[in-house]
């Protein structure tokens, strides 16, 4: 019998995603009036990352039509054209989409999409690994974070979330 090397998915320790989120609030604070709607989208962005531990390509291509900022759903299309949904639950999260929306709802009108780059058209997937690859630099973290590490993040961190509570409820 020989045993397999199991290779665990990279993972963001929680500070880092926590040094990062403040580092990008910082930024939206400083932000001039122009820059400020882009900084909405990428702290949106990254927040709706961690929130539901989408792909790359699913939060790229979120159809404007597919977000219900009322109730927080929103329809995801991922791999062969599934289409999926995700509840944010989040107030705050919810507030900085409500936010962003306001500020570039002409551009997402005229384009359809969801996020919108500073030409109107749809925030692409490398425009938002260029981002988060910017950010985490200029908030001095050394780790080479990629879109897909949210993802397994989201994925380890809710079954943590879950052992624990199960394990506070046996006590």
């Amino acid at each position: 019998k020989f045993k397999e090397n199991l290779i665990l998915p990279r993972i963001i320790p929680r500070e880092e995603i926590e040094h990062l989120l403040n580092h990008m609030y910082g930024c939206l604070q400083q932000a001039s009036e122009t820059v400020y709607k882009y900084c909405l989208r990428d702290v949106a962005v990254i927040e709706l990352f961690f929130a539901t531990g989408a792909r790359v390509y699913e939060i790229s291509n979120i159809r404007a039509e597919n977000v219900n900022l009322n109730t927080g759903l929103i329809q995801l299309m991922g791999k062969g054209a599934k289409e999926r949904y995700v509840q944010i639950s989040n107030s705050s999260l919810l507030a900085m989409m409500k936010k962003y929306f306001v500020e570039n709802r002409t551009e997402i009108k005229e384009s359809g999409y969801f996020f919108v780059n500073n030409r109107g058209n749809r925030y692409t997937e490398q425009s938002i690994r260029l981002m988060l690859k910017k950010y985490t630099k200029q908030a001095g973290i050394e780790r080479n974070i990629t879109p897909h590490m949210f993802r397994h993040s989201f994925a380890t961190y809710l079954i943590e979330d879950c052992l624990l509570y199960t394990s506070d409820a046996a006590d």
